[in-house]
């Protein structure tokens, strides 16, 4: 058969027997009932509420657990945070992990396989749910149910058990234990069939853990408040309607004058002789409803944060929105890593174990469950800076970048996104020729000053040889033409006319045509003069 170490390293025999057969079994009678008419929130009061904490001091935890049961059902903003924090838990990547150097056993790979395989089943979620009771109680247990007809003996259902079935041991308060009639201290709980999850909030003994004990007087502040604002609403929320009559009104005027206030409250219609008044005077209470208001907001902030750890995401009044909200992510991130982490260890002990050493010896190495937590990644924050270091030389993997983003790497016929194209800097516009006129003035504006800065005869001179780009030299008669085409010549036009019937004596034209421009020019600076 196969065997178990318990928590002193002693080994403890199984039998198929003992693991098909269902222990924690509800009845009609005796300690284990399905249906209970016990209640805690009926006549709560602070004195109540310190006489149920101080018996679960003692050992005695059932109107606690009662307590903490109702009031997950009867406060809204308590039952949300805790199923928030719950259901971030619920929502963490599972993942089986070896220890360093177990990993190199010959059965890991076998073992890992079917580990994986088993917390990948619909009834495990079930399991994880089931004990995250305890987070508002002290403990959570199931009780497991082994199919051992198949070659390999596994978990076939978890099954949630009420806490209180069960009771920590008297002498060092720390073994959970089942009720049994005959046994006041309770039965031990038989190997490899309990999964027990204690939560622990703070150090010390488990039956002093759980949110319930830690938000229980608030609960009980704002039962008052609510009842107290309700009271109020039904004094103030309607209007006081106030009868007035004089001193000559009969007895029956009265009475007339009464039904109709009365039936204003329910009828809003009454008739009234015309000597008689009915006034609407305001009246609120000490604060007004304000105060109960803000009473009631105040102790679900302090729930938020005993549960969540802030209270961004509860209520977006608190000062940060939607983007504090988005950054806090539900539940503090210390506190989900402590949630999975203590599950995980639950787990470990009291499934993964028993299965292993049920079905590869008890020699075989256990992995681990891990439940991922994933760190928030402000994507803004990490561009920015990417975008600063990268040019600057800093190396950066992909894979990296892509894990954080939480994108995959594209297929090889992906369409992939990529920056747009810079637009291709467009050619220069070739510079028109300025027209005839202004080529003129410019050139004489030109001649005009260098003119004037030295003597005339070197200036035109110095335009000459600019002009003709130096085929002065070798072209003399033609320059001899065009100067005295120029110096006969009257208007522009005239030298542009003679120019064309000198076309084919020149060598040139185009030459002497910038020639004769210049000419022109400096015979017109000469003028000026």
């Amino acid at each position: 058969m196969p065997q178990l170490l318990d928590h002193l390293g002693r080994p403890i025999t199984v039998t198929k027997q003992a693991l098909s057969q269902e222990v924690a079994k509800a009845g009609l009678t005796g300690v284990r009932q399905a249906w209970s008419a016990e209640t805690a929130i009926a006549g709560l009061t602070p004195d109540r509420l310190e006489s149920i904490l101080r018996q679960a001091n003692q050992g005695d935890m059932d109107a606690l657990l009662t307590l903490a049961e109702e009031m997950e059902e009867r406060d809204p903003h308590y039952g949300a945070v805790l199923a928030t924090r719950k259901l971030a838990a619920l929502g963490l990547e599972k993942r089986i992990t070896w220890a360093r150097g177990k990993e190199e056993d010959p059965r890991a790979a076998e073992i890992q396989e079917a580990c994986q395989e088993l917390i990948q089943e619909s009834c495990f979620d079930d399991l994880l749910e089931s004990l995250l009771d305890a987070l508002g109680k002290p403990f959570a247990v199931t009780e497991t149910l082994w199919n051992t007809s198949a070659n390999q003996w596994r978990p076939a259902q978890y099954v949630w058990r009420d806490p209180r079935w069960f009771k920590f041991d008297r002498e060092t308060g720390l073994e959970l234990r089942l009720k049994s009639p005959g046994h006041p201290d309770g039965e031990p709980l038989p190997a490899a069939k309990f999964a027990v999850h204690l939560f622990g909030r703070k150090s010390g003994l488990p039956a002093r853990g759980g949110l319930a004990r830690l938000v229980a007087f608030s609960f009980v502040c704002k039962l008052y408040g609510l009842k107290d604002w309700l009271a109020f609403a039904e004094i103030f929320g309607i209007p006081l309607r106030l009868g007035k009559y004089d001193a000559a009104a009969r007895p029956e005027d009265v009475e007339v004058l009464k039904r109709a206030v009365f039936g204003l409250g329910s009828d809003a219609a009454a008739v009234i002789p015309a000597a008689m008044t009915i006034d609407f005077p305001s009246a609120t209470g000490a604060g007004g409803p304000e105060l109960f208001h803000t009473l009631v907001s105040w102790i679900d902030n302090q729930v938020s944060k005993a549960v969540l750890g802030q209270t961004g995401t509860t209520d977006m009044q608190s000062g940060g929105g939607y983007a504090q909200a988005t950054v806090l992510n539900e539940v503090r991130t210390d506190l989900l890593k402590a949630d999975a982490r203590a599950l995980g260890a639950t787990v470990t002990r009291d499934i993964l174990t028993p299965f292993v050493r049920f079905n590869w010896g008890a020699e075989a190495p256990v992995p681990s469950l891990e439940l991922v937590v994933e760190e928030p990644e402000d994507i803004q924050v990490l561009g920015e800076a990417l975008q600063r270091l990268v040019p600057l030389g800093l190396k950066v993997d992909q894979a990296e970048i892509r894990k954080k983003l939480k994108l995959s790497e594209p297929a090889a016929d992906a369409e992939v996104l990529t920056p747009p194209a810079s637009p291709a800097p467009a050619a220069p516009a070739p510079a028109e020729p300025p027209p005839p006129e202004r080529r003129r003035t410019a050139l004489a504006r030109a001649g005009a000053d260098l003119a004037r800065r030295q003597d005339d005869q070197a200036a035109l001179d110095e335009l000459v040889a600019a002009s003709s780009g130096g085929w002065a030299r070798d072209f003399g008669s033609e320059v001899t033409m065009v100067m005295n085409l120029v110096r006969d010549a009257t208007s522009f036009e005239e030298i542009q006319a003679g120019l064309e019937r000198l076309a084919g004596d020149l060598a040139a034209p185009a030459a002497a045509r910038g020639l004769a421009s210049a000419m022109f020019a400096a015979a017109a600076i000469a003028r000026e003069d």
